[in-house]
């Protein structure tokens, strides 16, 4: 991670989204005052591939970091999307554990949302975005 961007540019409220992945965890960060939202922060944290206890060692470290730079209001967690790959459901589920603690340590208000409430949110239509946003 190399983001080093200000934060509170409009001196509201940061919210940080996160797309749980043990190999890519994906999040972005909007600041609002209600009136306007700002983006502060986009991108994605990676775990070398190896046994499962070092990348979560990793992905924990690499979220401290994230959240020690962003100081964010509230995390946004999106939940685990039915998997037919029961080894991945499996990783990813341990990921999202990992995740949840990390984000409860740092004393951060922390919403789990649904992947469909996921592209609502950003289309207003969960049918229309599925056409460019498909789940997993």
């Amino acid at each position: 991670m190399s983001d080093s961007r200000p934060v509170r540019a409009v001196g509201g409220v940061v919210v940080l989204g996160l797309d749980p992945g043990l190999a890519r965890l994906g999040y972005g960060g909007i600041e609002s005052d209600g009136r306007r939202d700002h983006c502060v922060t986009y991108g994605v944290l990676t775990t070398p591939v190896g046994p499962l206890g070092p990348r979560l060692v990793v992905l924990r470290a690499e979220l401290q970091r994230l959240i020690a730079l962003h100081h964010p209001d509230r995390i946004v967690v999106e939940q685990l999307f039915f998997s037919k790959n029961v080894k991945t459901a499996t990783a990813v589920g341990e990921a999202r554990g990992v995740i949840l603690l990390t984000c409860t340590e740092a004393g951060v208000e922390t919403i789990e949302v649904s992947p469909q409430q996921v592209k609502q949110s950003v289309s207003g239509f969960v049918g229309y975005i599925s056409m460019f946003v498909p789940y997993p």
